[in-house]
């Protein structure tokens, strides 16, 4: 990627570079070979570079192992001739299917007629003929490596402080936004890693909850991390990583001069979450979500906070029997109820069977004292009453 943004992986183990834009920059041809065969030495890697108008027919010749530096495709047919069919990446069976017709070298391929070649050997094998000498574009997947931020802060002497360790990553969150703007990119989670002498790094993995550009909600909940974070040694830098992903979400950005829209801004709810979940810990906020399970203790989930959310169940199109959001912890023997004229609804259950956990129930909408709603039911198997849930 240092010499082109245009690079792809071919999945026989070639790497593709279309140098075509480059060539100037580097200073030729000649130039950024030299380049770039001594970053591969520098890494104690070896490789055969080949050049050509296409991107088939430069793999073809590295495979080869011919670094010749094709730069017209009126080169090519002299070429073709020093590349042997054995190289193309075809089945063993074409290959020999090529070599019993006398077919030894891409020249030869190419002298046989185009209509017998593809009604024998096959009209994809043609095809990746004629995208090696430019008669067809050859389709291929740009590479796109992952944006990672690195930067760190050496402090001027250890310390335990907080406020100079929420100053240092402060200062790398601005640098962080700074990236992320130039790059038209977003982040939602940081890891601030505070360095020890002589000891591994305690490491901070802040959790933003939205895809933004804006760091400044990550210092606060930095802050809130500090609170109740115990330091093992004193620290001697700060350094700060992030991921940065394409395509932010801009919602809680606002034009200059302008006050955001009146109502409830789910950028903000998302926020309050993740200093929630900061100050709290993840295990004790969450969000709920719907299992596929008929028995109600066992038809919610824990999920994620900031998309775990509890819907509606639906079946056909219609609503299921309603059921409460209160439920209780165990089931509480109740006296039976009088139904009648309080039934509301009734729903019945029979299911987990499979697990030993089976239950014969059938569920009532009764009113409660105080004008309350609550949720029976009747255990068939030893027609008991109990109360499963409370109504708002």
């Amino acid at each position: 990627m240092s010499y082109t943004s245009v690079v792809s992986i071919d999945p026989e183990g070639a790497l593709l570079l279309e140098v075509g834009g480059s060539l100037r920059l580097f200073g030729g041809l000649q130039a950024l070979r030299l380049k770039i065969e001594a970053g591969l030495r520098e890494r104690s890697l070896q490789a055969v570079l080949a050049c050509a108008p296409t991107a088939r027919a430069a793999g073809w010749l590295a495979r080869a192992g011919l670094p010749f530096a094709c730069i017209t495709m009126n080169e090519m047919p002299r070429l073709s001739g020093k590349v042997p069919v054995t190289v193309l990446g075809w089945p063993a069976r074409i290959q020999q299917r090529l070599q019993q017709m006398g077919v030894y070298t891409l020249a030869d391929c190419r002298r046989l007629p185009r209509d017998g070649f593809a009604r024998r050997i096959g009209r994809a094998y043609l095809q990746a003929i004629d995208e090696a000498f430019g008669a067809r574009p050859q389709p291929l997947q740009h590479h796109e490596s992952p944006l990672f931020f690195y930067d760190r802060i050496e402090l001027d002497d250890e310390t335990f402080s907080a406020p100079v360790l929420l100053a240092a990553t402060a200062a790398l969150l601005q640098r962080l936004e700074r990236f992320l703007r130039q790059h038209q990119a977003g982040t939602q989670t940081v890891g601030v890693w505070l360095e020890h002498n002589g000891s591994m790094p305690s490491a901070l993995q802040i959790r933003g909850g939205e895809l933004s550009t804006q760091t400044g909600h990550l210092h606060a909940l930095v802050a809130l991390r500090l609170e109740r974070f115990t330091l093992s040694a004193p620290v001697v830098a700060v350094a700060v990583k992030a991921r940065a992903f394409p395509e932010p979400v801009y919602a809680s950005m606002a034009l200059p001069g302008i006050e955001p829209a009146a109502g409830v801004d789910p950028a903000r709810q998302v926020q309050l979450l993740a200093k929630l979940q900061a100050r709290l810990g993840h295990a004790s906020v969450h969000g709920l979500a719907l299992s596929v399970e008929h028995r109600p203790e066992k038809s919610w989930q824990v999920a994620d906070a900031a998309t775990g959310v509890v819907k509606q169940a639906q079946s056909n199109g219609k609503p299921v029997a309603q059921r409460p959001l209160w439920l209780l912890q165990a089931p509480q023997r109740i006296n039976a109820p009088a139904l009648a004229p309080l039934l509301r609804r009734a729903e019945r259950i029979e299911s987990g069977w499979w697990d030993g956990h089976d239950v014969r129930r059938d569920y009532y909408s009764v009113s409660g004292p105080a004008g309350s709603r609550w949720w029976v039911y009747r255990d068939c198997r030893d027609s008991h009453w109990y109360l499963h849930g409370l109504f708002g």
